[in-house]
């Protein structure tokens, strides 16, 4: 696979990342949206960041400091994301939380797999594998 390819496939495992989170935590797709405006889309990204924080911290593993220093991110940005305030996340902390949650949560692993190898099935992404 060349290098073009795997930026393609990164892109779509995060798309497809991004759906299905958006369908595990019941929020509103920004699909249906029909003008999907910045701040619609901002607004789930903050509630997907809160629901999986929340998530982390609720598997009792990891409290709101914990996640801070896994992610190498200052707690108070944190807190900020666990209320729904921060409006700025940049998507490489981002990832990094979603790699913590994936860590704690391994039933949600396993589903997002397997999602992601029912699309491979039934698309050209396979074309890419």
């Amino acid at each position: 696979m060349n290098a073009n390819e795997r930026k393609i496939l990164k892109i779509f495992l995060l798309g497809c990342s991004y759906q299905f989170l958006e369908d595990l935590f019941d929020l509103p797709s920004t699909k249906d949206n029909d003008n999907n405006s910045y701040d619609i889309n901002c607004l789930a990204d903050r509630q997907i960041m809160q629901a999986i924080i929340h998530g982390i911290v609720a598997t009792g593993e990891y409290n709101l400091e914990g996640i801070a220093y896994y992610s190498c991110i200052p707690l108070e940005l944190i807190v900020d994301a666990a209320c729904g305030n921060n409006k700025n996340f940049s998507l490489r902390p981002w990832a990094k939380i979603i790699e913590l949650f994936m860590q704690v949560k391994p039933d949600i692993t396993e589903l997002l797999l397997d999602k992601i190898l029912e699309i491979k099935n039934n698309s050209t992404l396979s074309l890419l594998l």
